[in-house]
This record gives structure tokens, C-alpha cells and sequence, in this order.
């Protein structure tokens, strides 16, 4: 649907042009293929991944898909999603037209990952922002299963890395908390504070804020 038709067969000559001017001019990329650095992690089990929607719309956001749906078969594993992640793509596209493509293109792919039973989408307590909904969540399930978190949202980022430690008086958890990003190569790099712009809840502002800074 997203995908530009392949074009008439042209001249051999301008092909080898293409290729060299491709290589030459082409975003270069993290060392580790995010398929590697995603079987690295998919090793510590049991271990449960979630993403956020500034993740889901990184210039990389396909790629990490893409990425997911080679790897998640091999260990068994799913990518888990609020409804309100889906439901900020729709508030997204609705606001800014030049994101459209880019919102559609992606619940596209998640629908087709969903189909192939490599995403789970969860109700959480509050369908319009996911922050509330992530850390609810994880305060459950670091009980029983490491959780590794793909977000580009700096507040969110501290707060989760942060929530083992804050509720340990009162909860035993054996489990750890990871909180990855998405570097402006394509790789995926543990958070560090300073890495992170402040973002707020309106998902258009706030991906464009996570999105400039990456």
C-alpha cells in the first residue's frame, strides 16, 4: 500500500551509477544489525518487550519492526502494545498530515505482525496515554519476567528505570527493568538522562521533540 511500484527497466549503466551514488550517499548505519542486538537481549529470559510510540515513528521504527518480525519467532516472543500507543498513531496522523504516511505505514505493519501472532495489544487503564499504562503494568509483571522498554521519551525512560528501586520496600522483584532507545544510525543503545529531551502528553509534539534530539 506504502510502497512505491518498481519503475521500467533503464539503462544497465545509470543502474551501476544508482548503486554507487546509493552507497555513497546512504545514512550510515550502527555496527550491530538491530536484529543482533535484539537476539542479544531476547536472551535474557523470561523477559517481556514493550514500545512506545515515539519509538514506533523513529526514522528507524520500521526497521526495528522489520528487525522484530525475524527475530521474535526464533525465541517465541511478542511485541506487546497498549491500545492507547495505537490510539496515539490515529491522534498523530489526525494532526500533523505530513506524519500521516508515516503513521499509517506503520499500524499497517503492526496489523500485519498482530496477524502473524507477533504482537499483543493491551487494554490498559487509560486509553489516551500510555505512560500511565507502562508503568502500572510493569509494577505486575517485574514480579515474574525481566522487562525491556524501547522509548524515546526521556520522562517515561527515568521513571521506568527507576520503579524497581522506588517500590522495592514494598515489592519483591527479582526481575530487572530495561530501557533502550534508538540512536540516529538505527542501532538501540541502553538510556542515559542526558541523551533524552523532555517531552510532554501530546504524542505529536512529543515525537517530534524525542525525534529532533535522537
Amino acid at each position: 500500500m506504502f510502497r512505491t511500484p518498481r519503475l521500467p527497466m533503464f539503462d544497465p549503466m545509470s543502474a551501476n551509477l544508482g548503486k554507487i551514488v546509493g552507497r555513497i550517499t546512504k545514512r550510515p548505519r550502527a555496527p550491530d544489525s538491530l536484529a543482533d542486538t535484539l537476539r542479544m537481549e531476547l536472551r535474557h529470559e523470561p523477559l517481556r518487550i514493550y514500545a512506545d510510540t515515539c519509538t514506533l515513528l523513529h526514522d528507524s521504527g520500521m526497521e526495528l519492526l522489520e528487525a522484530l518480525e525475524e527475530v521474535l519467532p526464533e525465541f517465541g516472543q511478542k511485541l506487546r502494545l497498549f491500545a492507547s500507543v495505537l490510539y496515539e498513531l490515529e491522534n498523530v496522523a489526525r494532526k500533523d498530515p505530513k506524519l500521516r504516511p508515516s503513521c499509517e505505514a506503520i499500524r499497517e505493519k503492526l496489523w500485519e505482525l498482530e496477524e502473524q501472532g507477533l504482537v499483543q495489544v493491551i487494554m490498559g487503564a487509560d486509553s489516551h496515554f500510555s505512560d500511565v499504562n507502562f508503568l502500572a503494568k510493569f509494577i505486575s509483571e517485574m514480579q515474574s519476567s525481566n522487562l525491556l522498554l524501547l522509548t524515546q521519551d526521556r520522562a517515561l525512560a527515568e521513571t521506568a528505570a527507576q520503579l524497581r528501586e522506588f517500590v522495592s520496600p514494598c515489592i519483591s522483584a527479582n526481575y530487572t527493568i530495561q530501557v533502550k532507545r534508538l540512536t540516529p544510525l538505527g542501532g538501540l543503545e541502553a538510556f542515559r538522562n542526558t541523551t533524552f529531551q523532555e517531552v510532554n502528553y501530546d504524542p505529536v509534539q512529543s515525537y517530534r521533540l524525542c525525534t529532533d534530539n535522537c
